[in-house]
């Protein structure tokens, strides 16, 4: 009765350090956001309440990047409560060892870790969607657009004279196919229209194979070996344009998997974004095994700040590991699963070495 009363109180300390953690660095992203924010619409006629408002839509988005870093301050925050108060010696002379206060903490970081990546996540994504809509509505450069729908990928490219609305049925790397290119003037009238089975977009230089031309000014057709097409975009610029995929919630991201494939456009890109938030979860309960591994070897309380300092550098370098593989991942150096699961492997290996030693204490 007792130690279940301890595992308990364990429970609901952890918790409490967790939300106010959590708390702490929304607050200090939405402090952040609100000065990026401003200076965004600072040449607009917007309203302080409508920065307000963007940031608060923005906050959660950032806020789920920044997860695992926040279970691990909340993990070192419960342990300096606890050493603060004596309050592990006291766990230990009731019978409660290492490994089962290990296991009450790790069962409360899956429950939380669950919450965050479920619930947190398809909310923030349904507020980054608002954000980016509105963002686009007032973007100071509105001019280049894209999206896929199910009768291919479509891309707006606005010049000073003329706007070129532009589909493709389907897009392999930097090959369009199945295009056709339809330019109108500032007025929306009509001047021609150009048609081709494949388009090279690896430059801004369009180059357009067997092309089909009509002009409507005259109603003339004429067909062409080859054309350059001017354009401002490129294929690394269009991958760009496409709709923020934190944007989307799992449901959406696996349909729009699915159009893609449809389409023959590449899935690399989003294959590591959808494997990156199943990884989450992971990330944040390994994060929650590596501080109270750290913390559980702090003998002194002196020694607390020493091992905070140590638990943040160890996740900036896990930081620079992920991306690292992800960048690996993104220009095909290494496949996807393996640029997302070998950084979470490393993590787990190195806190496996550090359990067994604290299970021996």
């Amino acid at each position: 009765m007792i130690l279940k009363t301890y595992i308990l109180y364990i429970v609901k300390t952890y918790l409490q350090n967790f939300v106010k953690v959590f708390f702490i660095f929304f607050s200090l992203v939405f402090l952040i956001s609100i000065f990026e924010e401003i200076s965004y619409f600072k040449e607009t006629d917007k309203s302080i309440f409508f920065v307000l408002f963007m940031t608060i839509l923005n906050t959660p988005a950032v806020v789920y990047l920044i997860a695992p870093f926040i279970f691990l301050i909340s993990t070192q925050s419960f342990f300096m409560e606890l050493f603060r108060k004596d309050e592990l010696s006291i766990f230990k002379s009731f019978g409660l060892s290492n490994i089962k206060i290990l296991s009450s903490i790790i069962s409360i970081s899956i429950i939380c870790c669950l919450v965050i990546s479920i619930f947190f996540y398809n909310l923030s994504a349904k507020l980054q969607f608002v954000y980016l809509d509105y963002k686009n509505q007032h973007s100071k450069d509105n001019k280049y657009l894209a999206m896929i729908t199910e009768n291919g990928l479509w891309i707006k490219v606005e010049t000073d004279q003329y706007i070129n609305l532009i589909n493709a049925e389907r897009m392999n790397k930097n090959i369009l196919q199945d295009v056709t290119i339809t330019v109108l003037d500032k007025s929306f009238k009509l001047i021609k229209n150009i048609t081709s089975k494949k388009v090279n977009i690896l430059s801004n230089d369009w180059i357009m194979i067997d092309p089909k031309t009509v002009n409507f000014d005259s109603t003339t057709t004429y067909d062409s070996g080859e054309i350059i097409f001017k354009s401002n975009l490129d294929y690394k610029k269009i991958n760009s344009l496409f709709s923020n995929l934190s944007s989307l919630t799992f449901f959406e991201l696996n349909k729009l998997k699915k159009s893609y494939i449809e389409l023959n456009y590449t899935t690399e890109e989003l294959d590591l974004h959808i494997l990156r938030l199943y990884s989450q979860p992971f990330y944040m309960v390994i994060m929650t095994l590596l501080a109270s591994i750290i913390m559980f070897n702090i003998k002194r309380s002196h020694e607390n700040y020493i091992y905070i300092i140590l638990g943040v550098s160890i996740s900036v370098m896990i930081y620079y590991i992920i991306y690292l593989f992800s960048l690996l991942g993104i220009n095909g150096n290494l496949s996807v699963n393996l640029s997302v699961w070998i950084p979470l492997i490393i993590i787990f290996l190195v806190s496996t070495i550090g359990l067994v030693r604290l299970n021996e204490k």
